[in-house]
């Protein structure tokens, strides 16, 4: 359904994936510093135990964040694993690369098997 019409399908919009990206903008928007909302104090209420927006500006694998990060909400919970699929990043390019990752909430950063936090 989703493919071209050369291919035999109909062309129409793949729904899951549009519903993760749209998922992923929340994200976002709640990085974003010129984004005033009201609705980011609850963002911020689920995150408060564990650093805040720092949280989502690691590294972390689905697995990670959902052994790390313990929210309540489904939706969110929901919208931190939608994040860790499109955010981690596994294989370090350079040496660059590496310097330049962040240390807090990176899966690919280890002690003890957890990631730092």
């Amino acid at each position: 359904m989703i493919n071209v019409y050369s291919e035999g399908a109909l062309k129409m919009i793949d729904i899951a994936s549009f519903n993760r990206s749209l998922k992923a903008t929340w994200i976002k928007k709640y990085l974003d510093k010129e984004n005033c909302g009201s609705w980011k104090s609850f963002f911020d209420s689920e995150l408060e135990k564990y650093g805040g927006e720092v949280t989502l500006t690691g590294n972390l694998n689905i697995k990670d964040s959902r052994n790390i990060i313990e929210v309540s909400d489904p939706f969110f919970k929901e919208i931190l694993e939608i994040w860790s699929a499109a955010n981690y990043e596994e294989n370090i390019m350079s040496d660059y690369h590496f310097r330049s990752s962040p240390l807090w909430y990176n899966s690919v950063v280890r002690v003890e098997n957890r990631p730092v936090f």
